[in-house]
């Protein structure tokens, strides 16, 4: 089995809402799902990426990133987003 490295993140895109929020995540997805590392060919890297589209205070956000995050990891390469 290949080894793993995992990596957790947070961005933030307060001007971008709704629908666009959860295309600029899967933008990002697909670029760094893409990358190669030339030295190691045979290396996928796998991105997957929760988010919000909602308001409230900043531990109930995280609650429900980190709740999407999870939904994302448990399909491999994916994005969710909670509403």
């Amino acid at each position: 089995e290949a080894p793993a490295v995992i990596r957790t993140i947070l961005l933030t895109f307060p001007e971008i809402g709704g629908e666009g929020a959860a295309g600029k995540l899967e933008q990002i997805r697909a670029r760094v799902a893409a990358l190669r590392l030339p030295a190691c060919p045979e290396v996928k890297i796998s991105v997957s990426i929760g988010g919000i589209q909602r308001s409230g205070s900043l531990n109930a956000q995280l609650l429900h990133a980190e709740k999407a995050l999870y939904r994302a990891k448990e399909k491999k390469n994916a994005v969710e987003v909670s509403e």
